[in-house]
């Protein structure tokens, strides 16, 4: 357990230094805590099996086990890994350029080799996580979840049958992130999964935050109350 603020001097991408200051960059990614004892769920495609996924010690010094968790697969095959997935995964908890630096990472695979799914495959990792949290909560009440959901994925419309499905796991306990639809610079209340009790996020072009801090949506980003 760390109390104190850690930090490195040249972040491995510039979104880990946008997240931990306000205003202009400063050089530096600067967190509180590196996310042991939490879990990540990655919907996505399958996750390649990296050194960045690697453990250590509490000293800093000793190499531990992957903390890449067996996938749970709803597309495609078991084993099958691809860009996409690992892309997410090294940004939630990968050493060098993730947030979350010693998350366990959970594969849930609602997207095959090709990144193809769908409304269904969707639906099957969420019902998963349902069931997970309702048994959770059989075995250790009143002991809360400690868990990320990461959707970077969603419906190309509404749905009401996923963003009831998103509602119930943030009613679980669940922290639940979804990306605010597909890249088609629309409303994103027209894209599903969403609740308002979620954390729906957009996309913001790095310009302009060397010098004043701008949050300049990307031309593509979808946008809205949502």
């Amino acid at each position: 357990f760390h109390t104190c603020n850690q930090y490195t001097k040249f972040p491995g991408n510039w979104g880990l230094e946008r997240i931990s200051t306000r205003g202009r960059r400063n050089g530096k990614y600067i967190w509180v805590a590196e996310g042991f004892g939490t879990d990540v769920y990655v919907f996505d495609t399958g996750i390649y099996s990296s050194p960045d996924f690697l453990g250590r010690n509490v000293t800093f010094e000793t190499t531990g086990p992957s903390r890449l968790e067996t996938p749970f697969v709803c597309a495609g095959n078991s084993g099958d890994e691809a860009p996409h997935g690992t892309f997410v995964a090294s940004i939630a908890g990968g050493k060098t350029y993730g947030v979350a630096k010693m998350t366990a990472i959970h594969p849930i695979q609602i997207l095959d080799v090709n990144g193809e799914g769908s409304i269904a495959t969707l639906l099957c990792g969420m019902e998963k996580l349902i069931q997970d949290g309702i048994d959770y909560y059989a075995s250790y009440a009143p002991k809360k979840i400690r868990a990320v959901v990461n959707l970077s994925v969603g419906a190309d419309g509404y749905s009401a049958i996923l963003n009831k499905a998103a509602e119930d796991l943030v009613d679980l306990g669940y922290t639940v992130v979804i990306a605010a639809g597909d890249n088609d610079g629309g409303n994103s209340c027209h894209y599903s999964p969403t609740t308002p009790t979620a954390i729906r996020v957009g996309a913001l072009k790095d310009r302009g935050l060397m010098t004043d801090g701008a949050n300049d949506k990307t031309d593509t980003s979808n946008y809205g109350e949502c």
